[in-house]
């Protein structure tokens, strides 16, 4: 779980800890995709840094996917979730970069 600059931060990536203010109260919850809004409000309030979870390329998705199918690959119905899933994945990215 890296930790970088919010100068660093980018739409898309995931929170790794919460965000919390001053006085301990949580802005952001582990998990909270970032948004360029969220991240424009934590760069107001000073905030210097968050913990992200580590990046997957779409390729490292895909095959993490089709590991997790393997076991039942054999399986009809599931050979069509993995199929959904990996379509889902497919189109994200492709969402991801015609906004990027």
């Amino acid at each position: 779980m890296p930790e970088i600059r919010i100068e660093l931060a980018q739409p898309g990536m995931r929170l790794a800890k919460p965000v919390l203010n001053n006085d301990g109260a949580t802005l952001l919850e582990a998990g909270y995709e970032l948004t360029d809004a969220a991240i424009a409000r934590l760069r107001a309030m000073g905030l210097g840094s968050v913990h992200v979870l580590e990046q997957k390329t779409p390729q490292q998705v895909e095959q993490e996917v089709m590991r997790r199918f393997r076991k039942v690959a054999d399986d009809p119905i599931q050979r069509q979730v993995c199929a959904a899933v990996l379509h889902y994945f497919r189109l994200r990215e492709q969402r991801r970069q015609t906004a990027g």
